[in-house]
């Protein structure tokens, strides 16, 4: 057996698909058509904003049938018909396209029409195989991958507007995660971030809870046939990410950006601002229609909370913060308690 890399342009791909030299090979692949509109959008989307995707593998033999080469897709079926349907029109971009929300393939500008049909589609390329050796070649690839972790499968399962909402949010303020020392680089392409995101979600829809990660399967159930508050939600997430970032920035990389004193930082704010459901008595503070009164000197005393945490200064007046930072950190009461403390902070009643 043997394999090559190169690439063939989308236009290539359509000729070929058209003149059934590349074909689907049912043996190796699920029917076509399982995709949702939204999943379809997004990834004719992903190569409409010139981000890559993942190699499609084909195998080249020589049809005695034919007396002409031919290519069987064993890997990327979904992705090379979704490609063909979209240039024939077989569906428009959802809304949440960045810059071509409802068009077809026929409505984009001939501009974008040109550079979508030269994009460049990794293709691997497989010779001299039987079919037994390319099964053998993906179980022993497949052998070497990581499982999906619990955000990683949400985001295969879920198309809705909840999850689109999510990588929105993600896509804006993952650096700011990144930078401000929440979520490594790896965290973040392990989606901690959509995890981190839908976890502020839930507080919003449900008050202080544990964290578990079966709720958030719920949260993304929930909303997605419809989601008519998303424009609540992003608002909401994206107005404390961006206080966080533009008001908190001194911060950065100190113990309050351990991620789960984060959580409770923007919680905190949320409740501050707008209310969380139970938040009244769970934190025994009413919302006050703002983030915080000064934020000069909430900075301050995030900062002051921070630091005994750094030290673990259990014995001193914030014993009971740095207490709640050290162990179960995603329990209810935990949760509860650096929540507190941060709202104090933040109202300048410590």
């Amino acid at each position: 057996m043997k394999t090559k890399s190169g690439h063939l342009s989308i236009a290539e791909i359509r000729d070929q698909m058209a003149a059934h030299t590349l074909v689907a090979n049912q043996r190796y692949q699920r029917s076509a058509g399982l995709w949702p509109d939204s999943a379809k959008s997004y990834f004719i989307d992903t190569i409409l904003t010139e981000f890559p995707f993942q190699s499609v593998y084909v195998h080249e033999y020589v049809s005695r049938a034919f007396k002409k080469v031919k290519k069987d897709i064993v890997d990327g079926q979904q992705r090379l018909t979704v490609i063909n349907e979209f240039l024939n029109d077989g569906f428009p971009l959802a809304k949440t396209s960045k810059n071509h929300p409802g068009l077809k393939y026929s409505e984009l500008d001939d501009d974008t029409q040109d550079a979508f049909l030269a994009y460049s589609v990794p293709v691997i390329t497989i010779s001299q195989a039987s079919e037994a050796d390319i099964l053998e070649m993906f179980r022993r690839m497949n052998a070497f991958t990581v499982p999906l972790n619990e955000a990683e499968k949400r985001h295969s399962e879920f198309h809705g507007e909840f999850k689109w909402m999510v990588n929105d949010l993600t896509d804006r303020y993952s650096p700011m995660l990144n930078s401000f020392g929440v979520l490594t680089q790896k965290q973040i392409v392990r989606m901690s971030d959509a995890e981190l995101i839908a976890d502020i979600c839930d507080a919003w829809d449900r008050g202080i809870q544990n964290r578990q990660p079966a709720q958030f399967k719920k949260l993304y159930t929930k909303f997605d046939a419809s989601f008519d508050e998303k424009e609540r939600y992003f608002e909401i997430l994206s107005e404390t990410l961006s206080y966080i970032r533009d008001q908190l920035g001194e911060i950065q990389n100190s113990f309050m950006c351990k991620s789960y004193a984060f959580w409770s930082l923007a919680v905190g704010l949320i409740h501050n601002r707008w209310g969380i459901p139970g938040g009244e008595q769970v934190l025994e503070s009413a919302p006050r229609g703002s983030f915080a009164p000064n934020a000069g000197q909430a900075l301050m005393n995030l900062q002051t909370l921070a630091s005994a945490h750094e030290t673990g200064d259990t014995e001193g007046p914030f014993g009971q913060y740095v207490l709640a930072c050290s162990s179960s950190t995603h329990r209810l009461q935990q949760r509860t308690t650096r929540t507190k403390f941060i709202i104090k902070a933040l109202n300048n009643e410590l």
